[in-house]
């Protein structure tokens, strides 16, 4: 089951707020695999142009021995910030990387990220709210003629001119508070950004994706494209448990995993009256990236054994039948083998 954010703003609107972005190797493997200007030197530019950065007060910094760097953010319309309220066991938490010499530190994370390093919310300083692209992009320009958003609405089809030659013309959508079906027609183009999940399924609702996945649900095949439908790749998830028997008091379980009432009372009061306090504080304000040789000793012997593999043997039948799906696979394999091999690409992310 994959989740996604079923309003306006999509996942930016219901994510843990903690705002970093990957390692330098993640942009430049996007870029060997054939996508010039993706890499890190073509995206660093995007990643500072869209942000605005608040630190905490100059006391904050000192007593938890924060660092940061205001320089590696813009003035973009996405706010982000680390906040006045932080948890006392910070001061421990990253305090005991300092001494370690095998993780380094980074100052500023948004700039390199690795080893250790502080990290904003993605919350506006001035509201305390969450910043999220509906606030950014959409609602500075909300007002325009030409702009016009039709919510509670589902895109059923893309609409195509007659002719061999796959070109659009619109969509046709349905209203779920009408329960009715319109076309709506382009006067220059259909843009499709419906995210990783529903573009290409929008595309194959169309008839543009593998000739016997649509032929088999009874859907016209506009254009024979194999590879529609497959590749989808997300994040990795590993929830470890253990107990803390000297926490300090307060900490972030009193809000959600051992919710403490008295305390709950207390940080809404805080927030509703002068934006302060433990509602001010989002997913955590420090990360943590390590290459795989800094938490396995076998990291070579394991990652030998990914390129003995047949990928064929885990993967979905279709890569098999097609070989531009596979070798593209392989393609990325190759890439991500060298990652692992290394000490300076990220395999593992670690809120803090």
């Amino acid at each position: 089951m994959v989740h996604v954010g079923n309003v306006v703003g999509g996942g930016s609107v219901v994510n843990g707020m903690q705002w970093d972005r990957g390692s330098d190797a993640d942009y430049d493997a996007w870029e060997q695999l054939g996508n010039p200007g993706w890499g890190y030197e073509g995206l660093a530019k995007y990643f500072k142009k869209s942000t605005h950065f608040d630190g905490p007060s100059e006391a904050v910094q000192k007593h938890f021995n924060m660092t940061f760097d205001a320089t590696a953010y813009g003035n973009g319309p996405v706010k982000v910030s680390i906040p006045n309220y932080q948890y006392e066991d910070y001061v421990d938490i990253m305090g005991s990387f300092v001494s370690r010499i095998d993780i380094p530190h980074s100052s500023e994370g948004f700039s390199r990220p690795k080893g250790t390093f502080w990290t904003p919310n993605s919350i506006d300083n001035s509201t305390k709210q969450r910043s999220h692209s509906r606030r950014a992009y959409f609602d500075p320009v909300k007002t325009r003629r030409n702009l016009h958003l039709m919510t509670n609405t589902h895109v059923d089809e893309i609409l195509f001119e007659h002719g061999d030659e796959v070109v659009t013309k619109g969509v046709r959508y349905t209203s779920r508070t009408e329960s009715t079906t319109r076309p709506v027609y382009a006067a220059k183009e259909v843009i499709l950004a419906a995210g990783s999940v529903f573009t290409p399924h929008l595309l194959m609702l169309s008839g543009i994706g593998p000739r016997d996945q649509l032929s088999a649900s009874n859907i016209t095949v506009r254009k024979d494209l194999p590879a529609v439908g497959s590749n989808f790749q997300d994040h990795q998830a590993l929830y470890m448990r253990f107990n803390l028997s000297n926490q300090a008091i307060p900490n972030p379980d009193m809000l959600v995993t051992y919710p403490d009432p008295e305390f709950n009372a207390t940080a809404a009061e805080l927030y509703t009256t002068n934006r302060t306090g433990p509602w001010t504080f989002g997913r955590g304000s420090a990360a943590l990236f390590l290459p795989f040789r800094d938490f396995s000793s076998g990291y070579a012997n394991i990652t030998a054994l990914i390129s003995e593999q047949d990928a064929t043997a885990y993967l979905p039948e279709r890569y098999a039948k097609t070989e531009a799906l596979l070798k593209g696979f392989l393609a990325q394999r190759k890439i991500l083998v060298e990652h692992y091999l290394s000490d300076y690409a990220a395999t593992g992310e670690y809120p803090i």
